[in-house]
């Protein structure tokens, strides 16, 4: 099937999502971007989103060279190259600056699983602040679900083919994160509700039945 791709994360079908800052959007560079269908694999197709050419760095330049001073670069989504080369002043950039740019990138053309990266890659960048900034794990939680949701939209963002033709979902690491966020908290039925989501995504039978068993013994403990 030919690859998918959209001028926004909220043009995602089933997922519903809006931006929490009013953006605008037509001010962020290559909001109007379109990709081409280069070919069409079993698994996603490739999508090309163009060549530009750039100053080849000092010192990067062979002696062969002659008089070619540039070099090309494939440009990868918008999204990804937004959230990847704009970077505020900063080297530590406030949360809320950190957020900023993040759904400045949602707001670009990509893949669901170019959107599933950004997320996840934000989802963990907060998460090293919560030593720092304990209200951050309140964002880390909503960007999990966040993330969820669009796997459970999209899978095939999440969707492997090996070279024998096999298809397998690699590991989303939202489940996991909640997963754990939850159980320290002690919220078990939340934990399960989450382990059962990931089932569709090939998460292990064991965590499940620990999950189950923990929650029954919590019950037998209430009642008790």
């Amino acid at each position: 099937m030919a690859a998918q791709w959209f001028h926004r994360l909220g043009d995602v079908p089933g997922l519903e999502y809006s931006p929490s800052v009013v953006i605008d959007r037509e001010a962020l560079p290559r909001h109007d971007a379109e990709p081409e269908n280069r070919n069409d694999i079993p698994i996603g197709g490739y999508l090309s989103w163009g060549t530009v050419w750039e100053p080849i760095p000092p010192g990067e330049r062979e002696e062969d060279d002659g008089e070619d001073t540039e070099w090309s670069r494939d440009l990868e989504a918008p999204v990804t190259d937004y959230l990847r080369t704009s970077r505020p002043d900063d080297a530590t950039p406030s949360t809320s600056k950190f957020l900023q740019r993040l759904w400045e990138g949602l707001e670009l053309p990509g893949r669901p699983y170019d959107y599933h990266v950004a997320i996840e890659r934000a989802r963990e960048g907060l998460w090293s602040r919560k030593l720092d900034e304990p209200e951050a794990v309140e964002t880390v939680e909503s960007l999990a679900w966040l993330d969820i949701r669009l796997v459970l939209a999209c899978p095939y963002a999440v969707l492997v083919q090996t070279s024998e033709g096999d298809q397998h979902f690699y590991g989303v690491s939202a489940f996991d994160r909640l997963i754990r966020l939850y159980r320290t908290e002690g919220f078990m039925r939340e934990a399960l509700e989450v382990a059962e989501l990931a089932e569709r995504f090939s998460s292990s039978p064991k965590l499940l039945d620990d999950l189950r068993a923990r929650l029954e013994a919590m019950r037998s403990e209430t009642v008790g």
